[in-house]
């Protein structure tokens, strides 16, 4: 059905008159709501003239949120005093002179109490110890590039278990991942296996020149056969 013009003008007036309707609904509204907060403004105002106490009017909502202030603040004290209570001596982070951590089992964390070490170096220490099997010597902590001169003096190593490595058994990616062997090395204990059979010590493998006698040092505490 097509609308003639007439019909579109009607139209346009209804809604026009429809929208000056409800705007005129809102204003009055709203005057109302004016008129009625105005009332209650001087009927609060009369009663604070009219009032004998000699005491400065307080507004009861400042009162209110200045009551809670107050008890958040007592709250706050109450925790810290028992904080105190419980833990009275400051333990400071990083250790002191003369203080140690065992090198054979300290974690991440304990590790960065060490003067210089944050996350970064703290979790090479621990890839580098689980890549060994474990520490034999403090001075296997010069073998982890970057760590701070000295590192050794925080450090207690006391007779521990080293994982051994299974040179008979042990894949190639699992001999090459001990920082103490190398992929020709490796290559060379493979080729031995494959040519006579079981490893019986590391003298067996003296005739390669991948190895010489400090790499049989090295890899003694490491080696099971």
């Amino acid at each position: 059905m097509r609308l003639t013009r007439n019909d579109r003008k009607a139209i346009i007036i209804i809604v026009g008159a429809l929208l000056l309707l409800n705007i005129g609904v809102w204003v009055h509204k709203r005057a109302k709501v004016k008129e009625f907060e105005s009332s209650k403004v001087q009927e609060f105002e009369s009663k604070t003239q009219n009032s004998t106490s000699p005491k400065t009017h307080r507004s009861p909502y400042k009162y209110k949120y200045a009551k809670k202030e107050r008890q958040h603040v007592s709250q706050f004290a109450d925790r810290r005093a028992d904080t105190l209570q419980r833990y009275p001596k400051y333990t400071p982070f990083k250790l002191q002179a003369g203080q140690t951590i065992p090198l054979a089992s300290a974690d991440t964390a304990e590790l960065k109490r060490i003067p210089g070490i944050g996350s970064y170096y703290s979790a090479k220490i621990v890839r580098y110890r689980e890549r060994l099997g474990g520490f034999v010597s403090l001075s296997q902590l010069t073998e982890i590039e970057g760590l701070p001169e000295g590192i050794a003096r925080w450090f207690t190593l006391s007779a521990s278990e080293i994982r051994k490595l299974p040179i008979n058994t042990g894949t190639f990616g699992q001999l090459l991942r001990h920082p103490y062997l190398n992929f020709e090395q490796v290559r060379a204990i493979m080729n031995y296996r494959k040519a006579y059979g079981t490893l019986r010590s590391l003298d067996d493998l003296k005739t390669y020149s991948a190895f010489t006698d400090s790499d049989f040092l090295r890899l003694k505490p490491y080696v099971a056969f």
